[in-house]
């Protein structure tokens, strides 16, 4: 048998888990809610998503059954190739349908695509070492999306935010699953990627023609509570990408309206600044980086941070839009090029 003591119950663990899973499946499907309707315009790649899932899963809890009771199959058995194709195919979905992912996405969609990529490389040793020691390893990174569904169940008696719920449940079945089934060391620095990718979130949508945030089905994320610093520091760092949609920008400006108490021409004649922009006005906000001003610059948002921090109320925060973020009328976001001494030009 593979592994201590804990990582045999941790499989079998799994295998009750995944035993219920065919129950929750049936459940949802009888309320129409399997599989979900936000993949309704990727329905291919969900349908591969599934089988490909259904295979590793009940692959493994059969794996689990035959490592106690019988003899497992022997190195190099064609059997192992067909687990280790399927999981390189559904780790493939995992990032097509990584975009549409629930939760805070500039949190959840990196941690989404990074335990696609152990399942990817899981698959590949499998490929290379096809034993029954490669076929749980594989089946134990597979089942953190098992984990998630637990915890999100579980976060049903709590009264609690749903992109704060989903956002935890992923981060939290991670942290199960990947240590209980013995993976790589690398595998443990992934929570990190957050850091490094949710400074770009907005750029990275702005390019793909993503949603930043989950409002797929009627969805609506709560505002979000961003300190006036952040917002400042964001705009200072060119951080950040408005999308001007329309809509977003009405509702963008009504709410900078309403905090300021007022303003609301202004706002308006900012609404019909952006809805004149040309195309390559536009796309100059999605490649514009901190560039070679960035020492500069970092200084002058240093600077505007201990200002705001004692002078304003660290309470204040801006709330967000569901495409862009959203500031007062002296925080938009640059359009054109800056001068040689970085002054700002704003809509």
């Amino acid at each position: 048998m593979m592994g201590s003591r804990v990582d045999v119950t941790y499989r079998w663990i799994v295998v009750v888990l995944d035993i219920l899973y065919i129950f929750q499946m049936f459940g949802q499907k009888k309320t129409g809610q399997f599989p979900s309707k936000r993949f309704d315009d990727t329905r291919i790649y969900i349908i591969v998503h599934l089988i490909s899932g259904i295979i590793l899963i009940y692959s493994g809890v059969s794996f689990q059954f035959v490592d106690v009771f019988s003899k497992p199959l022997q190195e190099g058995h064609p059997f192992y190739f067909v687990i280790a194709a399927s999981g390189l195919i559904h780790s493939i979905t995992v990032t097509i349908i990584s975009p549409k992912v629930m939760g805070e996405r500039r949190i959840t969609f990196p941690l989404y695509v990074s335990a696609g990529v152990v399942n990817f490389v899981n698959s590949i040793l499998l490929l290379i070492y096809p034993d029954i020691e490669h076929v749980f390893l594989l089946w134990g990174s597979v089942n953190t999306f098992i984990f998630v569904r637990l915890h999100v169940v579980f976060f049903m008696f709590s009264k609690i935010d749903w992109e704060l719920n989903y956002t935890y449940s992923i981060i939290a079945a991670a942290g199960v699953t990947y240590p209980m089934s013995n993976q790589e060391k690398w595998v443990y620095l992934l929570p990190i990627l957050p850091l490094f990718y949710g400074p770009f979130h907005e750029r990275v949508c702005h390019r793909m023609g993503w949603e930043t945030d989950d409002i797929i089905g009627g969805n609506q994320p709560a505002k979000k509570n961003v300190r006036s610093s952040t917002s400042k520091l964001r705009a200072s760092l060119r951080l950040s990408v408005r999308n001007f949609d329309m809509d977003a920008v009405m509702r963008d400006s009504n709410d900078n309206g309403a905090r300021d108490g007022g303003g609301a021409s202004n706002d308006n004649d900012q609404v019909a600044v952006a809805a004149h922009m040309s195309e390559q006005q536009v796309k100059q906000l999605s490649v514009r980086t901190m560039g070679r001003s960035f020492m500069g610059t970092s200084m002058r948002a240093l600077e505007m941070l201990s200002s705001n921090d004692a002078n304003a109320d660290d309470s204040d925060s801006t709330p967000e839009g569901k495409l862009g973020e959203s500031y007062t009328k002296k925080e938009m976001i640059v359009i054109g090029e800056e001068d040689e001494d970085d002054n700002d030009s704003t809509v």
